[in-house]
């Protein structure tokens, strides 16, 4: 069994942002999967960018505004949002309260892209 502290787990801040790396291969070993725990403050934003792998959110707190493609919906609490590979994607807090997502992408971002995207370990 491999288990990941957030207050270990790398991760990085920006944009009002910030995003813990939870599973990956050098936190847990895993080939198949990457998985990430997002908290965006109020007015925070995820930019919009593509990526290979297919990827979901699924929204713990607070709600905000998901772009995906030309398709732009509220998400709240609660709500699962699918995105499809290479899809151009972004969200906004557009509250006045936090935002907390879990993300899960397959397949994996790979250890290279991942130490460079999430450089600084927690502590």
């Amino acid at each position: 069994m491999k288990l990941t502290d957030k207050s270990q787990a790398r991760h990085y801040t920006r944009d009002g942002i910030t995003s813990y790396l939870m599973v990956s291969n050098e936190s847990s070993g895993a080939k198949k999967l990457t998985a990430t725990l997002v908290e965006m403050e109020p007015g925070g934003f995820q930019g919009i960018h593509t990526h290979e792998a297919e990827q979901c959110y699924f929204i713990l707190e607070g709600h905000g505004r998901m772009t995906i493609g030309d398709q732009i919906r509220e998400v709240s609490a609660g709500m699962c949002v699918f995105i499809p590979s290479n899809d151009p994607h972004g969200l906004v807090n557009s509250s006045d309260s936090p935002l907390r997502y879990f993300s899960a992408s397959t397949p994996p971002y790979g250890a290279e892209l991942e130490r460079s995207m999430w450089p600084a370990k927690g502590g």
